[in-house]
């Protein structure tokens, strides 16, 4: 019985203990402003934004802060919805879509993009972009936010191995 007991408790024990892995992702949120070349945009699925380089930091919190500050130059890289890449790189932090959302063409053009923000030492990390321009004057707001993908814990594949090796001394000393 008491060696049930002993090893219940060390199964428990490697449930609840806590690993060394830890992703480092990118928290946070930056917002930057800018101009586009209204006549040479088009917001419709097979369009495009022409960006006037460069654009502007307007805010940073997170892991974006302490790399990038109210004011810093951003490097903007013209957009085309059909073919997802690079948008904008500042502060060592690159963000590249990977797919455009809900671009809608109106009184306020803009789109929705996801994809990778990396940089400065951080893993890859997914976001989106929320752009929106205004086009009687061509000022442009894109704001950014990343989510952080949370890796399954190997706790839980620490938890199914204890388990099965639980099943396996009650199998062994049944035999026995």
């Amino acid at each position: 019985m008491f060696e049930k007991v002993k090893m219940l408790g060390v199964a428990v024990a490697l449930m609840l203990s806590p690993l060394a892995v830890s992703a480092a992702t990118i928290t946070g949120q930056i917002d930057i402003v800018g101009f586009i070349n209204s006549g040479n945009s088009d917001f419709s699925a097979t369009g495009g934004v022409d960006l006037m380089d460069p654009g502007q930091v307007l805010g940073a919190t997170g892991d974006f802060g302490t790399f990038a500050s109210n004011g810093d130059a951003v490097a903007l890289t013209d957009i085309d919805f059909t073919a997802p890449g690079q948008i904008w790189e500042v502060g060592g932090f690159i963000f590249t879509a990977t797919a455009f959302t809900a671009i809608v063409d109106g009184l306020i053009d803009g789109f929705a993009a996801n994809g990778i923000v990396t940089g400065n030492g951080f893993d890859a990390t997914a976001g989106q972009i929320l752009f929106t321009t205004q086009p009687d004057i061509g000022q442009a707001n894109v704001s950014f936010s990343s989510t952080t993908i949370v890796p399954l814990p190997a706790a839980g594949f620490l938890m199914l191995g204890a388990l099965g090796g639980l099943g396996l001394a009650r199998r062994r000393k049944k035999a026995s």
